[in-house]
């Protein structure tokens, strides 16, 4: 008995080695050396190869060009299908910078999730190691170069002074500035380690120059603004040698009064709450010059209702006015000013139309839904 108990004992241990799933069985033949490291950080350039520290260590460098990228790791460099090391088969994980975290292999299918890296910095540099032991593979990103800081130096009302840190965003860095009444912000920018200052003692929006560091605590720059939202700017050159302030609103939309005007008249953009604006309107195609599929119109900005709303002096100081390119039915279009009117093309007469428009801090959109 104990004999025949010892026999089946051994067949059941043999086909539990013969059933090791594939999954275990390909991942334990990885070997990175020959894989690469797609991810947003590079296009998703699956021909990005690692760098061996031995064996089992691989890493790959990269600058941030946003604060959070998803990538995964695959065995052989061009093939996506080749195994790889990222997220599960239903849910991305993440890899904060600065923590050690274990990925998930995707059985040479190439279906799972990817990874994802939290918590970068735009513009500094960062080094993701994948440690590979036979059927597990452990992750950390780390930032090897980080950007110099920025922050903005305020002057407080009752003379203290106080430091807001900056926002890295492209191309540099920014601060919000916020109110729902007229003020001014005594302000200075500070950053690798001297101050920067403007020959200017007062700026508005608009505002853009380059400006000179100094070690020495010099005058403060007076921004004086109306209600609204606005952007203190500091853009900065890949060598630091050139930094540049700009003050200008945070969005467009929010800076002015805007409405459409064409055959369908003037009509105010209605604010939906959610930082965009959106008019509705009918389909009066040929008008204002346009071709029998076509319509016409332009998209402008004042500063009060009456000077909006006037039918015979709108154009009078316009803040904005957008035209001078195409539009079609369905897509997003960033708005011109490059001549006198908006044509969207190939529209149904009669038909009745929403244009939604978005912004940020230097661009307007359009998008044109048939209702």
């Amino acid at each position: 008995m104990k004999k025949l108990l010892s026999v089946f004992a051994a067949a059941a241990m043999l086909f539990g080695l013969a059933s090791c799933s594939g999954d275990l069985h390909d991942a334990s033949e990885i070997n990175l050396a020959a894989g690469a490291c797609p991810g947003a950080m590079n296009g998703w350039d699956n021909t990005k190869v690692w760098t061996s520290v031995n064996e089992n260590v691989y890493t790959y460098e990269f600058t941030a060009a946003s604060n959070e990228a998803e990538w995964k790791c695959i065995a052989v460099a061009g093939n996506w299908n080749s195994g790889a090391f990222g997220g599960g088969a239903d849910k991305v994980i993440e890899t904060p910078v600065g923590e050690t975290v274990a990925l998930a292999y995707d059985g040479a299918t190439g279906g799972n999730k990817n990874a994802k890296i939290t918590g970068m910095e735009i513009g500094s540099e960062y080094r993701i190691t994948v440690t590979v032991n036979v059927v597990e593979a452990d992750c950390k990103v780390e930032c090897i170069k980080a950007v110099p800081k920025f922050n903005v130096l305020i002057k407080n009302s009752d003379g203290t002074e106080s430091v807001e840190p900056m926002t890295p965003t492209t191309g540099g860095y920014q601060y919000l500035v916020k109110s729902d009444k007229k003020g001014s912000l005594d302000f200075q920018i500070y950053g690798a380690n001297v101050l920067y200052y403007s020959e200017e003692s007062t700026v508005e929006v608009g505002f853009k120059e380059d400006v000179e560091a100094n070690f020495e605590a010099l005058d403060y720059t007076t921004f004086e603004y109306e209600p609204g939202e606005y952007l203190i700017f500091v853009g900065v050159s890949e060598d630091y040698g050139t930094v540049t302030l700009e003050v200008k609103y945070a969005a467009l939309l929010k800076s002015a009064l805007f409405a459409i005007n064409g055959p369908m008249g003037i009509k105010p953009l209605t604010d939906n709450g959610d930082g965009s604006y959106s008019v509705e309107f009918n389909a009066e195609p040929a008008g204002w010059g346009a071709a029998q599929t076509d319509m016409c119109f332009t998209v402008y900005a004042q500063k009060t209702k009456d000077a909006l709303l006037n039918n015979d002096k709108w154009w009078d100081g316009t803040t904005f006015r957008f035209g001078g390119f195409d539009a079609k039915v369905g897509e997003n279009t960033t708005c011109k000013s490059e001549g006198d009117n908006i044509t969207l093309k190939n529209i149904e007469a009669g038909a009745t139309y929403i244009a939604t428009f978005t912004s940020d801090a230097s661009s307007v959109y359009m998008t044109v839904t048939k209702k």
